[in-house]
């Protein structure tokens, strides 16, 4: 009897003849004995209990669409059946959608996204099978028009956009929407996207805002403001900055220190992208409860913006990947279970010889 497999193999048995060769497990007719043995491969997981009773069940769980906005459709479908409100961003730009995904995930919301002048048809129809009654705009006129908004409106969705005047004070204004007295705050990098991608579902579970700074110069005066008010609430008990002093020097930590009115922000990085993500990872494994993971490309934002609520929603970590896996996040993957790993995007995202080494890399299910 043979199976033809995608994947990993996990074997919860004993045979006197079990062989692969190219993906095919073969069971021959003798009885399967008592015991656990694993057999691993790189193709899908399979189980074998008693006689030759099998179970096939799905490892790598590919969510894809055929650009950027299906894809955030098709996330949104994968683990919501329903939900009153709907936050949408901008599929051309990182900075709004990032901050949003607390705010997305403290709502149960999907977060999904548009272009700047029209609202997808993709997106319309997730919208309408969710049976949202309002939609949350993140960014202003510029990253959303009116159209988009108007458009909204003509489905009978009431609206509420959420902004600033640029992407540090429109990051406060989702923030002081999200919680008005957070004890965790997240300072990312204003002008890239890999930082922000990497602890987006982390700050969503901990219910905290993500704040942008620059790398050097004078802290922005919005944020800086925003900051005062939670000095003078004194709600801030953590506070931390993602990457090294490349992306935000010692100097612009120290001044978000001292508006925030606390001793110590934590600065959490590795040597790159990728390594900064693992970081981000091991420093809050308690916030990971669920045994899954979650993959996106670390090349690009979109897929991980929606991804981003999907993993906060499942307790799974997010790790960025391109091309071939480090041995640093062989080590870490290496100490996770994974009932499922969830690959964000199509394979020109996230290739399936990529999916499949992070398949191997983790530890097989109970």
């Amino acid at each position: 009897i043979s199976w033809k497999l995608r994947y990993a193999i996990h074997v919860k048995s004993t045979s006197t003849a079990i062989a692969t060769k190219d993906g095919v497990i073969t069971v021959s007719d003798a009885v399967i004995k008592n015991g656990e043995t694993d057999v691993t491969s790189n193709y899908g997981i399979i189980y074998l209990n008693g006689y030759l009773t099998v179970t096939e069940k799905d490892f790598i769980v590919r969510i894809e669409g055929s650009n950027r906005y299906e894809t955030a459709a098709a996330i949104s479908a994968k683990y919501m059946a329903s939900a009153d409100t709907v936050v949408l961003a901008s599929g051309l730009n990182y900075a709004d959608a990032l901050a949003g995904v607390p705010l997305a995930t403290k709502l149960n919301a999907p977060l999904l996204l548009t272009s700047d002048k029209s609202l997808h048809a993709s997106t319309l129809a997730e919208i309408k099978r969710l049976g949202a009654k309002k939609v949350i705009i993140l960014g202003g006129v510029a990253a959303i028009s009116e159209a988009v908004e108007k458009a909204l409106q003509a489905e009978n969705l009431e609206t509420e956009r959420v902004f600033g005047n640029s992407r540090y004070s429109t990051a406060t204004a989702i923030a002081e929407k999200l919680n008005e007295n957070p004890t965790d705050i997240f300072f990312v990098y204003a002008n890239n996207y890999p930082d922000a991608l990497s602890v987006s579902s982390v700050a969503a579970a901990k219910n905290a805002p993500i704040i942008y700074l620059s790398t050097n110069g004078k802290i922005n005066a919005d944020t800086a403001a925003y900051l005062a008010k939670l000095k003078e609430k004194n709600c801030v008990k953590n506070a931390y900055v993602i990457g090294g002093v490349g992306v935000i020097s010692d100097n612009m930590v120290n001044q978000a220190a001292e508006a925030l009115g606390t001793g110590t922000i934590t600065r959490i990085f590795g040597n790159n992208r990728f390594l900064t993500c693992i970081e981000i990872n091991k420093t809050f494994a308690d916030v990971f409860s669920g045994e899954s993971i979650c993959v996106a490309t670390g090349a690009a934002f979109p897929d991980a913006l929606a991804g981003g609520v999907f993993a906060a929603q499942k307790k799974i970590p997010m790790i960025l990947a391109a091309g071939k896996l480090s041995d640093e996040q062989k080590a870490y993957l290496g100490t996770r279970k994974a009932e499922n790993v969830y690959v964000l995007g199509g394979t020109g995202a996230v290739s399936d010889d990529l999916a499949k080494q992070i398949a191997g890399a983790v530890k097989a299910p109970n």
